[in-house]
């Protein structure tokens, strides 16, 4: 029996609502896997300019590059078998990933295959890549260099013990540098300690700041110890500089930290044994000291 020309309106109404509907099933698969894609792309480092590829995306470049093996155009049709089986479970971000860093153009993809146009960055990424990283390690280099004739002073609230520290170091002829006392020129802290901290040797004064306890113990069990960014200070220095180029000293009673092993705390004494104890350090990693300055 014939459709009537109710059911024929009905019926096309359906195919068109389900079409419209699978559209919009792929139109939000498809800003996911962007919105997926772009999250990596714009994590990722840049260096001299050029913005580093994360590594699955590299292996799939080199796959395709391998692929197209010198083609005139830059047209290429895949099979999945050929490319790195760590990227199959997501082909779609990873390639969305590669027009993202403009590698390619928007890849068309089946069941077992696709296609691709590498784009003319794609084949001088790898060369670019070893070029922006060796500039850029020498860049750092250049930027490293530390003036032997400086020493970076980490402190808390004991002016006394620093202006001591300052007073010992600028009487062997070293420049004392204490954070607050430089420019700040619109720098952040961080930023301030890494700019002048690009120094011969550190120290650092662990001095009764503040109070603290496990939470779960008795206010009974509170240990004197230093400020936070003290201990901030203290790490990061380690980092930069070197475990042998920073000396920690100790003033009254403090509790150390415990996560920053293989470090000796020398005391602060009335006598002035230290000052001993920080000519030998300095000594020991090449820095030119004088200790009969200090002592008198």
């Amino acid at each position: 029996m014939a459709k009537s020309s109710f059911e024929r309106t009905l019926e096309k109404q359906v195919k068109q609502a389900k079409a419209a509907e699978k559209q919009r099933e792929n139109d939000m698969r498809k800003e996911m896997i962007r919105e997926r894609a772009s999250s990596i792309v714009n994590g990722q480092p840049i260096i001299n300019g050029m913005r580093i590829m994360d590594e699955t995306a590299e292996l799939l470049l080199d796959s395709l590059l391998k692929i197209h093996n010198g083609k005139e155009n830059f047209h290429i049709s895949f099979s999945f078998d050929a490319l790195p089986e760590c990227i199959l479970s997501n082909v779609g971000v990873e390639f969305e990933k590669l027009t993202q860093y403009g590698m390619t153009a928007s890849a068309n993809l089946w069941m077992s295959g696709g296609m691709v146009d590498l784009m003319p960055p794609a084949f001088s990424y790898f060369d670019r890549k070893e070029k922006a990283i060796n500039n850029n390690s020498n860049k750092q280099e250049t930027d490293m260099k530390f003036d032997k004739d400086k020493v970076f002073i980490v402190h808390g609230h004991d002016n006394e013990a620093k202006q001591e520290m300052a007073r010992v170091l600028e009487k062997g002829g070293f420049k004392a540098i204490i954070l607050h006392e430089q420019p700040d020129t619109g720098m952040t802290i961080i930023e301030k300690i890494e700019t002048f901290s690009n120094v011969g040797f550190a120290v650092v004064l662990y001095t009764e700041c503040d109070l603290g306890r496990d939470k779960n113990a008795d206010i009974s069990e509170e240990r004197y110890r230093a400020r936070q960014n003290v201990v901030f200070e203290h790490g990061y220095l380690i980092g930069k500089l070197g475990r042998s180029n920073v000396a920690a000293f100790v003033k009254g009673k403090v509790e150390t930290p415990g996560d920053i092993s293989g470090v000796v705390y020398t005391p602060l004494d009335r006598e002035g044994a230290w000052k001993m104890s920080l000519a030998k350090n300095m000594k020991a990693v090449g820095l030119e000291v004088d200790a009969n300055k200090w002592l008198d």
